[in-house]
């Protein structure tokens, strides 16, 4: 499956996710409930990150910028 890419015009860009991160990502999601476990399309993932970045009140991109996942990774 292919890495979520977006273009992204602000000082925030998306880092590069290697596999691991990238389930780890995953992971996170499903045990917040915000993504199925059959959900593997990168549009469920989008979707998935615009509702936990809609939760967390920060602009809902479906971006996997730094700051999105530096407060999604947070224990």
């Amino acid at each position: 499956m292919a890495e979520p890419r977006a273009v992204s015009t602000d000082a925030n860009p998306p880092p590069q996710l290697d596999q691991a991160m990238l389930e780890g990502v995953r992971v996170r999601l499903r045990n917040l409930g915000l993504l199925g476990l059959t959900d593997v399309s990168d549009s469920s993932l989008a979707e998935a990150v615009r509702r936990f970045q809609a939760s967390i009140n920060i602009p809902e991109t479906g971006v996997l910028n730094r700051d999105t996942l530096g407060r999604l990774l947070v224990p």
